[in-house]
């Protein structure tokens, strides 16, 4: 980036055999809902949320601006079903979206690798991406190296995503940097790149600030499919 994002050495390999898959049961969706409920219930200051913590609550916040509710949600990248039991929870019967393979024991949600997305082309409502475009096209989920990866998944989810429609987005903010081959921070230069073409309608947890912090905040930005 001509200077503008600093470059470090983190190197993680989270792939897994494709004979060896993620499974997804109700047994674990029923668990997670049962979290958001118990923490809706409270005071923010006594919640403890699953994954991201204060990002978890906004999300929530979000959804309930922004309701899903009866929606076709896309949901971009996961490791365990947290985010789909939250969508499930504010009424969308979400699709999530992945390099790797999942086995669903559900019938609450749907599963789709990239691959079959690009035969199939179907379009959703809302697209749902949390901590996930940061990594694409860096390797450490298997997918093709591409320093413009993350670019790229944006540009696609404008395919993916009805014009008019919605794009939760988080991703880590602060000054511009590329944790090879694990992440990119998202800074005053490359924010705005991913940023393009979609038009901002709000944002939870976002201080300007954080722009020039150290990429530990990680705001949610709620944006429209232009």
């Amino acid at each position: 980036m001509g200077g503008n994002a600093t470059l470090e050495y983190n190197y993680l390999d989270a792939t897994y055999p494709a004979n060896h898959p993620l499974i997804y049961a109700d047994a674990e969706i029923d668990h997670y809902i049962g979290i958001i409920e118990r923490n809706l219930a409270l005071a923010p200051e006594q919640q403890d949320w699953f994954i991201y913590g204060t990002l978890d609550a906004w999300i929530c916040d979000a959804l309930k601006k922004y309701p899903v509710n009866a929606r076709t949600v896309v949901n971009m990248g996961s490791l365990t079903p947290w985010y789909e039991a939250m969508l499930i929870y504010f009424g969308a019967k979400p699709t999530t979206m992945d390099y790797n393979s999942i086995t669903l024991r559900t019938e609450r949600m749907t599963f789709m690798t990239i691959a079959e997305w690009e035969r199939r082309r179907p379009v959703f409502d809302v697209g749902f991406s949390i901590s996930s475009f940061e990594h694409d096209g860096l390797g450490m989920y298997g997918d093709p190296l591409d320093p413009d990866g993350d670019l790229k998944a944006m540009r696609k989810m404008k395919e993916r995503i009805r014009r008019g429609g919605l794009l939760y987005l988080a991703v880590p903010t602060g000054r511009d940097k590329v944790l090879f081959n694990n992440a990119r921070i998202y800074g005053r230069h490359r924010l705005p790149l991913l940023l393009a073409g979609w038009q901002p309608i709000d944002a939870f947890g976002f201080h300007a600030g954080d722009l020039e912090g150290n990429g530990s905040a990680q705001p949610l930005y709620v944006l429209r499919n232009l």
